[in-house]
């Protein structure tokens, strides 16, 4: 009859189960009941669970386990990255440690960061333009 249960119905059995077992001296902690914890246990481990669920935590597990693996790769690169940075630029990764610092610690309002960024995005954009123009022609020549 485990189909044909309301919400009034389960509620009403459980609060049968609490009222007995507060009249048998239960405190209503079903962890703290040995007896509960091996009934409720043999319950669980005799229900069919579906194969795909366990298919699904195992594909689950694996990819996360590939996500941390390729951050960790991905993180290892940025480090030996800016690692080379720092020893052959030692005075412009002074500069730009500097002026992140700046702008995280609130040095600078957002108005102002918005404009500074939109104008060396464009700067960027406009040099990126121009080398990939004059690549353009050195291959034509």
């Amino acid at each position: 009859m485990k189909g044909t249960e309301t919400p009034e119905t389960q509620g009403a059995e459980t609060r049968k189960r609490r009222q007995s077992k507060a009249q048998s001296g239960g405190n209503g902690a079903a962890a703290s009941d040995p007896e509960d914890v091996r009934a409720t246990s043999e319950r669980v481990a005799g229900e069919d669970i579906d194969p795909r669920v366990f298919e699904s935590g195992k594909t689950l597990r694996d990819d996360a386990t590939l996500m941390a693996e390729t951050m960790t790769d991905a993180a290892t690169e940025i480090q030996t990255y800016l690692r080379e940075q720092a020893t052959q630029r030692p005075y412009v990764a002074l500069g730009a440690a500097a002026g992140v610092g700046f702008v995280l610690g609130g040095g600078l309002s957002l108005r102002l960061t918005t404009t500074l960024l939109t104008i060396g995005g464009r700067l960027l954009v406009t040099a990126l333009w121009q080398k990939a123009a004059e690549n353009a022609t050195a291959t034509t020549h």
